[in-house]
């Protein structure tokens, strides 16, 4: 049993039918589901998991949070607000929350911009964290002061550009995922992200000293 990943396939498809394979519960007594297929991305590699509903013949239900059932990445687990009315072999039409969905996208892609244009100006770091939530955050072991705004117009540049983003398996393993835009090279990456450059849009950065760890680079939609 899995769960066939169609956001792999388009990241930009909103809905899609899906049969439910099963329904349980956690260990902390949330409410999961699993389908043979979903639009809903699992939480990885710092992007969050998606939100949105599911609609079935006994209704409409939330689904509040998407996550890999094991570190394979073979199932996931769809985990719902309340107890859910759906059964096993039960018909529903997903739809995630695109606003939700996109800024995330978005914020996938800018980060990999700033990082990668970060090491183009002082050469490789070693990058000890990143995460995605209202903005996107970026820990480096780099202790010398870190010029924002030459970075910021690299950056821009590179949005300016409407450079085409590509996302695709390494030679064919959907597992191991690549992030791939032409000026800058590619990136192991399993999320989903913009199909260009230019639809990032507006941002702003920002630091914070990270005390005896290095510093954190903050990146922000400034339309979000």
């Amino acid at each position: 049993m899995k769960t066939h990943k169609l956001y792999l396939e388009d990241s930009y498809q909103k809905m899609c039918e899906a049969i439910v394979l099963e329904v349980k519960k956690d260990q902390e007594g949330r409410q999961i589901i699993i389908l043979d297929q979903t639009l809903f991305y699992a939480m990885s590699g710092g992007q969050p998991g998606d939100k949105g509903i599911m609609t079935g013949s006994s209704g409409e239900e939330q689904v509040v949070d998407t996550r890999y059932a094991s570190g394979e990445k073979v199932l996931i687990h769809h985990f719902m607000s309340e107890d859910t009315q759906f059964k096993i072999g039960d018909t529903v039409t997903c739809q995630i929350n695109w606003d939700y969905r996109y800024k995330n996208m978005r914020l996938h892609s800018l980060l990999h911009l700033a990082g990668m244009a970060f090491e183009k100006m002082v050469g490789p770091q070693k990058c000890i964290g990143s995460n995605i939530s209202d903005r996107g955050r970026m820990d480096y072991e780099f202790f010398e002061k870190i010029d924002l705004d030459i970075l910021a117009r690299e950056v821009q540049g590179l949005i300016d550009g409407d450079h085409e983003i590509r996302t695709y398996g390494e030679d064919g393993n959907e597992v191991r995922r690549v992030w791939e835009m032409k000026p800058l090279g590619t990136m192991p990456c399993g999320g989903t992200h913009p199909k260009s450059s230019g639809e990032i849009r507006e941002f702003k950065l920002k630091r914070k000293g990270l005390s005896s760890q290095g510093q954190r680079i903050y990146c922000e939609l400034i339309d979000s």
